[in-house]
Parts: structure tokens; C-alpha cells; sequence
């Protein structure tokens, strides 16, 4: 789900005012509620990292979080994109967030892809 957040930068660019959204952290929780274009935070953060790669193309931008095995060892449920962040959480820019289930533990390691396509 993107958020308004995306949205208010997107449309204040078209304005032509600056949008300085790079996109660097992911962050994973153990939230239930369903993602909202309205949420600006994760429910409840438990992990954050910086992105582990970024790509493009004309209609979808990816990022994707490399986990190893001892890192977010917890059933993940929501996962969120953030711009300019740093590893504190709830720190920079709620740009997506996503209901999950992945059951981490600690002998996996997980690469995790965020895309956000247009359509």
C-alpha cells in the first residue's frame, strides 16, 4: 500500500517544489492491522535496516532488504519502505507498507523484494 506520504512528496514535486525522497530502510514488525494509505508509521517496528539494493525501470521501482540468519528472527507481518531514514526507529518517511506472514528464524537467511509499480 503506498501511503499519502508518497503521494504529498509526489504531487509537490509536480508543483515544483523539491521532493528529497531516497528511499533507504526497510523495516520489518509484528503489526496486525491492515496497511492503510494512511499509516505513517509500521503498527509495531521490531527491525530496521538499511536497503541492500535499489533498481528501476519505466514502471516499477525495487528495493530489496538482505536478512541473514541472525537478523529479524520473529514472525514478520508488516513490512515497510522508508525514505530518509537512519536505523533509529520510526525515524524518516513511511513511503509503503505491506501486510506479511514470512516465519524467520534463525537458520534462514531471506532476501526481501519491495516493488512499487505504477499502473
Amino acid at each position: 500500500m503506498v501511503t499519502q506520504l508518497f503521494f504529498n512528496g509526489l504531487f509537490d514535486a509536480l508543483d515544483g517544489d523539491t521532493c528529497d525522497f531516497e528511499i533507504t530502510h526497510i523495516a520489518l514488525g509484528t503489526g496486525t492491522n491492515a496497511a492503510s494509505k494512511s499509516d505513517t508509521a509500521l503498527q509495531t517496528e521490531v527491525f530496521r535496516k538499511a536497503i541492500s539494493s535499489k533498481s528501476q525501470s519505466n514502471t516499477q521501482f525495487i528495493v530489496k532488504l538482505s536478512l541473514a540468519p541472525s537478523e529479524a528472527v520473529f514472525n514478520i507481518r508488516e513490512v515497510g519502505i522508508f525514505a530518509n531514514a537512519t536505523d533509529t526507529p520510526g525515524s524518516g518517511i513511511l513511503l509503503a507498507r505491506g501486510n506479511v506472514n514470512i516465519d524467520k528464524n534463525a537458520s534462514t537467511q531471506l532476501l526481501i523484494p519491495c516493488i512499487i509499480t505504477a499502473q
